[in-house]
Formats: structure tokens, sequence, C-alpha cells
């Protein structure tokens, strides 16, 4: 039987990591910055997530200076990340530059990040890989830390490599008379974008890099899940979504973002009051499937469902 074994690296410019290698799949999470995880692929296969090595992709100015000090500065770093709805600045961006405290589990880490003292909150992220196949399971905890209540939500934030495409499953539930989905659009989103295609039962979304301008949609995600498939990989994330559950964005449990650099796939857990030293929590799994040459047009109907039929469901 096969084992996860943990390793301490270097990886990149990131700096001191943590690596989780079954023989089937690898992954790499930060240690000195974080916590992210940036890096998740097949073995012999290329990393399924974007990595901001040249860290293009950053926060900063008065508002960062005035909130957590001067010369504060927010790195999107890329990987998986973990941050708090609804989203506001600059509490969102919080500069998580700082080194993270790190737990050993016999299948993983648990990844203890510095308390947020100004926002109240501190986050944990806990990564096990299954020893025998190419599946992760991530626990994204949020704590409030302060002596009173607050209302918020865990949300995970999956940045993907340039290059793939999204496939999002749409609500097919029968309500009668009543509307079974909800489609939420940002204020920058065109709904003609040719990177995006809107089927009857599915929605995939493109990441482009000559892309001029973001798009970002939301919609609750009755099925719990979403996919993006790049570079002969299938990246499956899966998590729980609550028929009665209070999210945000009005009601998305799944937003999707893309720029010219990369591909979002966020994943929001319920929005509601956290009482102190409680936490909102957010649980996720991760599959990678090896599709060879295999593929679909992003824009048929019939071709997405049997590319989602065969490696999906």
């Amino acid at each position: 039987m096969s084992q996860v074994e943990i390793t301490k690296i270097e990886y990149q410019n990131y700096g001191k990591c943590i690596k989780l290698d079954n023989g089937i799949c690898s992954l790499i999470v930060t240690v000195d910055v974080g916590p992210r995880v940036v890096y998740f692929a097949l073995n012999g296969k290329e990393n399924v997530f974007f990595e901001d090595l040249n860290r293009v992709h950053i926060t900063a100015g008065e508002a960062m200076d005035n909130y957590y000090g001067k010369g504060s500065v927010y790195y999107l770093y890329g990987g998986h990340r973990l941050w708090a709805s609804e989203e506001s600045a600059p509490e969102t961006t919080y500069p998580d530059n700082a080194p993270v405290d790190v737990e050993c589990t016999p299948k993983g880490v648990i990844l203890h990040s510095v308390p947020e003292v100004e926002n109240g909150i501190q986050k944990i992220v806990k990564v096990e890989m299954e020893p025998d196949k190419a599946l992760v399971t991530v626990s994204h905890d949020v704590i409030n830390i302060t002596d009173s209540p607050k209302t918020f939500g865990a949300w995970a934030l999956s940045v993907m490599a340039p290059g793939g495409v999204e496939i999002i499953p749409q609500p097919q539930r029968d309500t009668g008379l009543l509307s079974n989905r909800k489609l939420i659009l940002w204020s920058y989103t065109d709904m003609s974008d040719d990177r995006l295609f809107w089927g009857k039962e599915f929605t995939t979304m493109k990441q482009d890099e000559n892309a001029q301008v973001p798009i970002k949609i939301g919609l609750n995600a009755e099925d719990g899940y979403a996919a993006y498939h790049n570079r002969g990989q299938l990246f499956i994330k899966r998590f729980e979504h609550k028929m009665d559950g209070q999210y945000p964005d009005h009601g998305c449990s799944l937003e999707s973002y893309t720029n010219n650099l990369f591909l979002e796939l966020e994943a929001l857990g319920e929005c509601k009051t956290v009482q102190p030293n409680s936490s909102a929590v957010h649980l996720e799994s991760w599959e990678l499937k090896d599709c060879g040459d295999d593929s679909f047009d992003r824009k048929d109907e019939a071709s997405i469902k049997a590319f989602a039929e065969k490696y999906i469901k």
C-alpha cells in the first residue's frame, strides 16, 4: 500500500515549504508565507495552479498603510488560499507574509496562520492526501478571535494556471413555477464575452492570456463541484452546497473569476454569525484525473456533458 511522503523543501521563490507525495500526485504548501497550496499535479505533469513568481498581483497603498501599517503589501502568491467573506477592502487583503505554524499528520499538514488582529480572525488550513489515489481533502477554518460575535464565512479560492477551461454545472432541480438558479454578475462582466458559454446544463469559462478585461460570475452550485481542464489534467473541486444555507453575494456558493493571468475557482461556505473562539468551516476535496489528449468542445453542450460524465461523475 502506498504511503504519503512528507518532506521539507525549498520551492521556487516561496522559501520553506512542505511537499506531500504519494507516488501518484504531489502537493506543496508554503511555510514562510501564507498559508498557500502553491503546487498540485499528477507526477510527471504540470502544476494545475497559477504561481505568481514575479509578484505581479499585489495590493498596496494608502488604505493598506492606514489599516495594517506603513508599507503593508498583500501578495497574491498564486495557488490556493483561504479568505473570509464577504469581501471588503482592505480587510480581505490581509498581508499574510509571515511564517505559519505547521503541524504534521500521518497524511498531511495543518497550517496555522498568524492571527489577523486587525480583522479579529485567524485561519487554519488542513491538507491531507490519500495514500493510493490523486485525492486530497482540504479543511478551512476561520476562527473568531475577538470577544464578540462576528458574521462571516470561509471562502476558498483556487487560482488556476493559464490556458484552461472551467466546467460549471448549472442546477437542474425541478422547482415548477419557481426559479431554480441564481446567476450573479459583477459590474465588469460582459455576458457576451467569448470566454463564456451559457448552456442548458453547463456553463464554461475559458482563461485567455490575451484578454483585456476580467469577468466574474457566481451561482448557487447545488451539484457541489466545479472542474478545470488544462494541459491533460482535470482538477475537480468538490464541496457541500446547503440548500438552506445563507451564502454571500446574493446566494453564491461558487464564484469564478478570470483575467489575463489566471482563473479563480472559488467555493464559499455559509455566511453566519460566529461566536468568540468558534469558527466558520468549509470542507473541500480535490481530485486530479489524467485526461491524456482527451478534451471537449467548450461551446457544445453534448461534448461538455459527455466529458463530464466520463471523468467527473
